[in-house]
């Protein structure tokens, strides 16, 4: 398992991301979920490029936090999962 997670922003807008720099953090590994992202990641990409109506795919959604994050900001979200216990534990937090 790579502890690394990468975040693609497709914008016309031309902010640098996260001031140009590789942001490294640790996680806070839960019993929920083993790679939980960091909440102030989402926040920041989400307060420089989202907009609200605005659709957000997330491939590997885990316990869903950014889609919890886009819906109550009026966002449409899309999210994989593949492990049947995390994505139930997204299914709850999406609710």
């Amino acid at each position: 398992h790579s502890n690394c997670q990468q975040i693609l922003v497709f914008s016309k807008k031309k902010i640098k991301f996260k001031n140009g720099k590789i942001n490294y953090f640790n996680y806070n590994f839960t019993k929920d979920h083993s790679c939980p992202f960091p909440k102030e990641e989402i926040k920041f990409v989400l307060d420089n490029y989202f907009k609200k109506g605005f659709n957000v795919l997330d491939p590997f959604m885990g316990t869903a936090m950014l889609g919890k994050e886009v819906m109550e900001r009026k966002g449409k979200f899309i999210g994989y999962e593949i492990d049947k216990t995390i994505f139930n534990c997204a299914a709850k937090n999406l609710r």
